[in-house]
Order: C-alpha cells, then sequence, then structure tokens
C-alpha cells in the first residue's frame, strides 16, 4: 500500500466515525457495529442543581435539517425544559469534505423569572 492510499483509508475511516456521531445525534440508526457513540448530547451544564442531562435527550429535540450548501449542511436542535423554561438551542454544521463537526449552544430564558445559576 502507497502513501495515498493509506491517507485515503484514514480520511474514509474519519468520514465514517463522523457521520456516525452525527446520524446519533439527528437519531439516524448506524451502521458501525459496537455503539461507539453515547447516547447523549455532547456537552452538559448545569441549572441551579438541575443537571441538563435531566432533560437534553437526544429523543426529545425537535430537530430542523438544512439542505446541503457550498459543502456543509446545517441541523438546529432544540429542546424546552418546562421546569424552568430553559430553551436549549444547539446549530451543528457538518462539512461535506473534512472529517469535523462545529456546534454552537445557545441558551435562552423563556420565562417571567429568573433562572437559576447556569455553570458547566
Amino acid at each position: 500500500m502507497d502513501r495515498n492510499e493509506d491517507v485515503s483509508d484514514v480520511r474514509r475511516r474519519e468520514m465514517a466515525f463522523m457521520q456516525g456521531w452525527i446520524g446519533q445525534l439527528l437519531g439516524v440508526p448506524s451502521a458501525e457495529p459496537g455503539g461507539r457513540h453515547g447516547d447523549g448530547v455532547p456537552f452538559s451544564f448545569q441549572c441551579g442543581a438541575q443537571s441538563s442531562h435531566d432533560w437534553l435527550t437526544r429523543t426529545d429535540a425537535t430537530i430542523e435539517s438544512g439542505a446541503w450548501s457550498e459543502g456543509k449542511r446545517s441541523h438546529v436542535l432544540r429542546w424546552q425544559d418546562v421546569e424552568t423554561a430553559l430553551s436549549c438551542e444547539v446549530e451543528l454544521t457538518e462539512f461535506a469534505a473534512f472529517p469535523a463537526m462545529e456546534w454552537v449552544v445557545r441558551l435562552r430564558n423563556e420565562g417571567e423569572t429568573d433562572t437559576a445559576e447556569i455553570s458547566s
């Protein structure tokens, strides 16, 4: 195997890994055996004493996916915690030619009163 074949194989494995992770976040079954990707979202925080793990589950997210444009596609995942009136939005960007993703997490108080302190 020459160097170019080796690099191509690594890139294929990296792209498959990234596509599996994005698919897991969007609820798409993975063809990868062994379930390498966890069930949760790739971030967490505390709102007072409550962990985001208590209400940020992939199955409870509303998901909007855009079309591919200029080699990338955006997905928006949204959650609302009725107890704290806190909403969470994740903008996830995947790239067609790179084994990478980018995400931005936004929190917003949708209630009439202040939320508890947010911490990581």
